[in-house]
């Protein structure tokens, strides 16, 4: 971590109580392709993607997998609002079947992917009804929105699958879709996201009672209390004139006009934070009240300033 001393400066940071949002439509997927059980080491990447079953319990026999890069996104975003939508080209045999979505590994490219090289199913995000031919079949679960929330703090890439569920013909059931390739209306990923805000917490603690002329200690207690990562942050410390500063904490050279001390931080981690002191003389002439308050801020939205 690191802490140093600012000289003369004063710093005025606005923080709003409304986080605004933003949309980012994501449209056409970086990889979309299927594979297929029945030729494991084909690629079909030139294809409309296409998804099957043979047995009345859809037993998969084609699987299309989707993938967003979602790196234009702002890290540990929240995302109020997220849909994924395709449109389908072709529909046989879907009476009473459903669309699968899950989550899934993004290690493959769609110029590479095989049924032999694809990545297992992950967490199922959403199902529903297969459209009619030329109606748009669109995912806006929760857990779709989570899903997404939790990449864009990770690695920030989307990784889909989807597979047919349900009940399917006992004979060939088959829906196609367009891709990036083919068609007007390609998969489509649409979010809507929030700054994730912060939370800096401080407490400060320091003698009920002090004689004149002795010294006094106070001690700071700072802490991310927050989810995110804080790249940068001040404590700020004015003590009263009745006191002179005479030893603190790290590398403070000089006290600031006022007898204003202060700290920067970088790069606190969710839960991490520390231990600051002030050793100061009261003066011997001096008899009443002393008050000393001690501030951490941010340029980013703090979701709780009581605790600043």
């Amino acid at each position: 971590m690191k802490r140093m001393f600012f000289g003369s400066l004063v710093i005025i940071w606005a923080l709003l109580s409304v986080t605004a949002v933003w949309a980012h439509p994501t449209s056409p997927p970086n990889h979309d392709s299927y594979v297929n059980i029945n030729e494991p080491d084909e690629n079909f990447n030139n294809d409309l993607l296409e998804l099957s079953a043979s047995t009345a319990t859809c037993e998969p026999t084609s699987i299309t997998f989707l993938q967003w890069d979602l790196s234009h996104i702002p890290t540990y975003s929240e995302v109020p609002t997220a849909t994924l939508t395709l449109t389908t080209t072709y529909v046989m045999n879907v009476e009473a079947t459903q669309v699968a979505l899950y989550a899934t590994g993004d290690a493959w490219t769609e110029d590479t992917l095989t049924y032999a090289t694809a990545p297992a199913l992950g967490t199922k995000l959403d199902s529903q009804p297969v459209p009619s031919a030329g109606a748009a079949l669109t995912f806006s679960s929760d857990a779709l929105r989570l899903y997404l929330e939790e990449q864009l703090a990770e690695n920030r890439i989307a990784s889909f699958a989807l597979q047919l569920e349900g009940t399917c013909s006992s004979g060939l059931t088959l829906v196609l879709f367009n891709d990036r390739e083919q068609g007007a209306d390609v998969p489509d990923l649409y979010l809507e996201t929030a700054a994730r805000p912060v939370d800096l917490a401080i407490h400060k603690t320091g003698p009920a009672f002090a004689a004149p002329g002795q010294p006094i200690t106070y001690t700071l207690f700072y802490t991310n209390a927050g989810e995110i990562p804080v790249d940068y942050a001040v404590i700020t410390d004015a003590l009263p004139a009745e006191v002179q500063v005479y030893d603190y904490t790290d590398s403070i050279i000089l006290p600031l006009p006022g007898n204003v001390l202060m700290w920067e931080l970088s790069d606190l981690a969710p839960g991490e934070g520390g231990v600051l002191t002030i050793t100061a003389i009261v003066s011997p002439t001096f008899t009443g009240l002393l008050t000393n308050t001690a501030t951490i801020a941010t340029p980013l939205f703090d979701s709780d300033t009581g605790n600043n």
